[in-house]
């Protein structure tokens, strides 16, 4: 059987409210696999955002958790004086790098998964050599 992963990242810097993150996440646990989430900069006062939910969300394990504090980002972009607190792409690529399910789905935080039935429908006739963007 073929696994499913999504990659999408966070910060606990007080944007919008933690509900969303709630739903987000657990929409991607009921559909996905696994679920590779990465905690990037949160101020480190703040701690990591899913410590802060991880008693709100499905206990399944899928949940692959990283955290890349506000200390390592600093090295990280270094060379990068402007680059956004968030910064989505190293993320993604941090993740997706990782990842060995056969099907990757790269979102953000604001994004609900569709039913595990639409994805499954989908991948069913999904070419593996095609780069989807839904």
């Amino acid at each position: 059987m073929e696994t499913t992963a999504v990659a999408l990242g966070c910060r606990n810097d007080g944007w919008k409210e933690d509900e969303r993150i709630l739903v987000c996440l657990t929409s991607m646990v009921e559909t996905f696999d696994e679920v590779w989430f990465c905690d990037w900069n949160s101020p480190s006062k703040e701690g990591p955002i899913l410590w802060k939910l991880k008693d709100q969300l499905p206990k399944t394990g899928k949940i692959r958790h990283f955290i890349i504090p506000e200390n390592v980002v600093k090295v990280l972009t270094s060379t990068c004086p402007d680059i956004s607190p968030y910064a989505y792409i190293l993320v993604q690529n941090l993740l997706i790098k990782r990842c060995k399910a056969d099907w990757i789905v790269s979102t953000a935080m604001d994004i609900i998964a569709p039913k595990k039935e639409y994805l499954t429908n989908f991948l069913s006739t999904a070419d593996k050599n095609t780069f989807y963007t839904l």
